[in-house]
């Protein structure tokens, strides 16, 4: 797979066209809840024994899915998701179960796809890769990182 190094003008008019959050070559806004407490997830387990979820209904999945719409740029490729955008360096990292296997072999467009290539990738909804995530949101909670700030303390005069 190749990946961009330097987008040129046409690249750009093109994916202006053909995603939709990049229509008319601006950026569109939705309004969503806080991203920080609408934390889901993308696999069953953790490190040497995740798997990807096997409820089988891939559009289901789809549907539950937060980043649906959400496209992700990695070393120059646009990926349908970043679950399968990163899931690569999570094999890397980890030794992942034959079950990732279908879901590895997952190819963003390549880099010099026609602007044709590239609407029907951004017209894309369900694709078997979607099974990969549950098909019911699965809600979790993480502590927030940040502690209050302490009090700062007032020399005495």
């Amino acid at each position: 797979m190749r990946a961009w190094s330097s987008p040129s003008i046409t690249w750009r008019r093109n994916i202006n066209r053909s995603l939709p959050c990049c229509g008319n070559g601006g950026a569109t806004t939705a309004l969503s809840p806080p991203a920080h407490k609408n934390w889901t997830r993308r696999y069953d387990g953790f490190g040497d024994t995740m798997l990807p979820f096997d409820d089988g209904d891939p559009r289901a999945s789809w549907e539950a899915c937060p980043a649906r719409h959400c496209k992700q740029v990695l070393d120059g490729c646009i990926w349908k998701c970043a679950p399968l955008a990163y899931l690569p360096m999570q094999k890397a990292k980890y030794r992942l179960s034959e079950k990732w296997d279908p879901y590895l072999g997952y190819q963003p467009p390549e880099p010099d796809c026609s602007p044709a290539e590239l609407q029907a990738f951004a017209a894309l909804e369900d694709e078997a890769e979607c099974g990969m995530c549950p098909a019911k949101e699965r809600l979790f909670e993480l502590p927030i990182p940040l502690r209050p700030p302490k009090p700062l303390a007032i020399p005495a005069v």
